[in-house]
């Protein structure tokens, strides 16, 4: 719109402009900074830059450090793949890195239906389950008798992953290897993303082979938590800035107090099974 960056408001910071144009502003608690993970995974969109970190870079970033681990599971589980595929639309930019660095050819054969929501955010299971039938054609001569990297930026509650598995094997992969840009989401967020429920997060409580057989998978590879934060904090070291993403959902390392937040979650899972058994 023609703006020109002036700076990021810090961290606990009030900045108020009157109507001479007059600026104040003043740091009213200082705290160590914990921006969400899920900016760069998944949330911001790829040309933004959060707190001196391109988003852009982050997620590639992502796929050259989900490649190392990848590369390490091919070898030891003699696995191989014909194509890259990423999961429309974040998980793109990682794919593109991740393609690279294996060698393996990038193809984007899901063709997203721009008109449906993002599914992990919606309010209950059919809900996401009938935005997911909606949300991704395959293109099936692209696909039959290839065998798959399907790419995403994560798996949260499972439901959209084992959808698109699903897709890819019913036109015709011979073989599927999901992989997520982001490490297991094992515990709940109670800070505005919408899964405060730990018994709806596919990895609480499962391993990797549980997890695999309950998508549907050949093989499902996450991204590690090392990974990641080089991929989030490499940016932020050149930059100098002192912040350390939360991670939360991934570690159970809450920046704050959760009391509220889980009196919260208990109570409006209660009023879904109240309103499930009317």
């Amino acid at each position: 719109m023609g703006y020109e960056l002036e700076r990021d408001v810090a961290p606990g910071e009030v900045v108020f402009i009157d109507l001479k144009g007059n600026i104040f502003s003043r740091v009213l608690e200082k705290r160590q900074h914990r921006p969400c993970m899920f900016e760069w995974v998944y949330f911001a969109s790829p040309e933004s830059v959060i707190d001196q970190v391109p988003v852009y870079g982050a997620r590639i970033g992502l796929g050259k450090q989900l490649a190392k681990i990848i590369k390490k599971q091919l070898k030891e589980k003699n696995i191989e793949a014909d194509l890259v595929v990423p999961v429309p639309e974040t998980s793109r930019i990682a794919a593109i890195a991740l393609a690279e660095e294996l060698g393996i050819p990038y193809r984007e054969v899901l063709i997203k239906n721009r008109y449906i929501k993002r599914t992990f955010i919606l309010d209950s299971q059919e809900k996401r389950q009938k935005a997911v039938n909606l949300k991704l054609s395959p293109v099936r001569s692209e696909i039959e008798g290839k065998r798959l990297i399907l790419v995403d930026d994560s798996i949260v509650r499972g439901t959209t992953s084992k959808k698109i598995i699903d897709l890819v094997r019913q036109a015709g992969a011979s073989k599927v290897y999901f992989v997520s840009t982001c490490p297991p989401i094992k515990h709940p967020c109670y800070y505005g993303i919408d899964f405060p429920n730990n018994r709806e997060l596919i990895a609480n409580g499962r391993d990797i082979t549980e997890i695999e057989k309950e998508l549907g998978a050949d093989a499902v590879i996450y991204q590690d938590l090392e990974g990641l934060k080089s991929a989030i904090m490499e940016s932020a070291l050149k930059q100098g800035t002192n912040m350390r993403p939360c991670m939360a959902c991934l570690d159970g390392e809450y920046p704050s107090d959760i009391s509220a937040g889980a009196r919260f979650a208990n109570t409006r899972q209660a009023d879904r099974v109240k309103t499930q058994n009317k």
